[in-house]
């Protein structure tokens, strides 16, 4: 809202849900035998009406572990009265239910060690390389972001992508 109290056409928000830029960062670094590498992923300025916040608005259908309630003794506002059915429909169609999907992902880390050719040759192996992997471990989100993964969407209901954890040997004879 505007500030002069009558809703009009100065009021209205457009969500888009297309981000309006994407980028990725594959980075190395390298020390005697050692590497690392990273690979950052973004989406930024987009966002969604996130349908759990449309149907929890004033409502109690929904078995939050930790949710913000106003009541008498919180009037903090984060979250409206709660009620068996909702009866604020104005909540329903506000930018209470809009949310900020931008968010910083690390897509992966690989960090690895390669063994000296003093070291492999004695083993007949020309290359020898022992490395840790590490696929989607962090997501960096807006504040007020509810769900697990943005890249989803979905708020509550999402997934976040699988993280693995993998352990590897490249030999090159």
């Amino acid at each position: 809202m505007n500030e002069n109290y009558v809703y009009d056409d100065e009021d209205r928000c457009l969500y888009n849900r297309i981000p309006k830029w994407t980028a990725g960062l594959s980075t190395g670094f390298y020390y005697k035998n050692w590497d690392m590498n990273l690979y950052f992923y973004t989406r930024q300025n987009y966002g969604a009406i996130l349908g759990i916040l449309r149907d929890e608005a004033s409502s109690t259908r929904y078995n939050h572990l930790d949710v913000d309630f106003w009541t008498p003794e919180n009037p903090s506002n984060s979250f409206p009265k709660p009620r068996i059915t909702n009866p604020n429909d104005v909540l329903v169609n506000s930018d209470y239910v809009f949310r900020d999907l931008s968010f910083v992902r690390l897509k992966n880390i690989n960090l690895g060690y390669t063994i000296p050719r003093t070291v492999s040759e004695r083993f007949y192996i020309e290359r020898l390389r022992i490395y840790f992997m590490v696929d989607n471990p962090f997501v960096w989100t807006k504040s007020d972001y509810p769900g697990l993964d943005p890249e989803n969407g979905n708020g509550y209901t999402d997934h976040r992508p699988l993280t693995s954890f993998i352990f590897g040997v490249n030999v090159s004879f």
